[in-house]
């Protein structure tokens, strides 16, 4: 927002609706890469979620192979 009031202060081209525009314009996009980073975020933990689930069957035994909770490798 800095930038825009230097430029308007410079006698730059463009009038205040045009800053205004810029703005709504700059902070839209601010918006929806924090709504996607949400999203992102959601899809990251439910993946977690999943594999932490089917990896609690799996047992690291003292000869360093990993089997099932059964004994099976």
């Amino acid at each position: 927002m800095y930038n825009l009031i230097t430029a308007k202060e410079s006698q730059q081209n463009g009038s205040s609706v045009n800053a205004m525009q810029i703005s709504c314009l700059l902070g839209q996009q601010e918006l929806e890469g924090l709504i996607d980073r949400a999203v992102k975020t959601a899809r990251i933990g439910y993946l977690q979620r999943c594999l932490m689930k089917h990896f609690e069957c799996l047992v690291v035994n003292y000869d360093l192979t990993v089997r099932y909770s059964d004994g099976s490798v």
